[in-house]
């Protein structure tokens, strides 16, 4: 079975292997994707990889979303796959709703009647500057958002980032243990072989950070690396190395790997990416739905939500989304919830 959110230019060789086992040695293959996720375009990722799959293989469409509300589902399927929407019903809840804050703050908004403050509110921006910008603001007006920054790991987004991940927690965790770990990765391992394992994560623990002055020695986490990587069974690329190398070495990432008890959050889209939340916040200003990358940026966002998203609206957004569902022969006001100036 191959899982794909999206391609990077490694991975089109790695289809290329994907289609010799399928039609060259008739092995059969499960491919599960999803390009409206393709959201590193900018890495070299290919959306279109799915056209690459020949036609004789039988393909299977799955629009439903477990874990958001339905208006929610709709809302995304509206604007980015009309022709997989279900019937929509006329009565909404405001489970979707865009704002237009006028001369009000987000503070503001907070506050009303639109937010449960006793559910998780997490805030999706851009760029990491304006997570810590608006983590700020928010601070003075009474509310703790904690910033969960982007790691070098996250931006990589390799077939391995899931494996670095549980690894980097492990690093940065004192209560994820050798035993949590090795039921992450399913391993069958005697007791015996786990603290050999053990061992082997410890020493990577032991290097760093790296004291102040000394020359990191780069050998012997290569070597840790591959004792890994032999553990697991698979390969690492050097892009892969070098970026778990940068986020152990920086402190300010493992607030991103140790779970946190804060119920409010802000971090950028693509530190989002394959995380759900209660309530979700967006920003109109960062989602242009004529543009690719921007557009499965918009479609990401949404997807995060399980209960409630809020688009705040820029005097543009609302019109683009607007013309986006006419065109798609829909009524905007069956999709979402409008509140203007006030």
């Amino acid at each position: 079975m191959i899982f794909i959110d999206e391609y990077q230019d490694s991975d089109l060789k790695m289809n290329d292997l994907f289609m010799f086992l399928n039609s060259s040695l008739g092995i059969d293959i499960f491919i599960v994707g999803d390009t409206k996720q393709a959201i590193y375009l900018w890495r070299g990722a290919s959306e279109d990889i799915f056209n690459k799959i020949p036609q004789k293989m039988e393909q299977k469409y799955l629009w439903h979303n477990f874990r958001s509300h339905p208006e929610i589902v709709n809302y995304a399927m509206v604007i980015h796959d009309p022709e997989s929407l279900p019937v929509v019903s006329k009565d909404l809840d405001e489970h979707v709703v865009i704002v237009n804050l006028g001369i009000h703050s987000l503070g503001e908004l907070l506050k009303t009647k639109l937010i449960d403050l006793d559910k998780g509110i997490t805030i999706i921006v851009k760029k990491n500057n304006e997570a810590l910008v608006y983590k700020d603001k928010l601070r003075n007006e009474g509310f703790d958002f904690e910033y969960i920054p982007i790691t070098p790991i996250d931006q990589n987004q390799s077939q391995n980032t899931q494996y670095l991940r549980v690894l980097a927690r492990y690093f940065y965790d004192d209560n994820f243990t050798i035993f949590d770990l090795v039921e992450e990765y399913h391993l069958e391992l005697k007791r015996s072989e786990i603290e050999k394992f053990q061992n082997v994560l410890d020493q990577m623990k032991s290097i760093f950070p790296a004291k102040e002055g000394e020359i990191f020695d780069d050998l012997n986490f290569s070597e840790i690396i591959q004792s890994f990587s032999n553990y697991l069974e698979v390969i690492f690329s050097e892009s892969d190395i070098s970026q778990l190398k940068e986020t152990l070495s920086n402190q300010r990432f493992s607030v991103a790997f140790i779970p946190s008890n804060n119920k409010y959050k802000i971090m950028t889209i693509f530190a989002a990416k394959g995380l759900e939340f209660d309530q979700v916040i967006g920003f109109g200003k960062d989602y242009n739905l004529t543009n690719r990358d921007t557009n499965n940026n918009h479609y990401v966002l949404i997807t995060r939500a399980k209960e409630k998203v809020i688009l705040i609206d820029n005097n543009y957004y609302k019109s683009q989304v607007d013309s986006v569902i006419a065109q798609n022969h829909r009524e905007p006001n069956n999709f979402y919830r409008y509140y203007g100036n006030s």
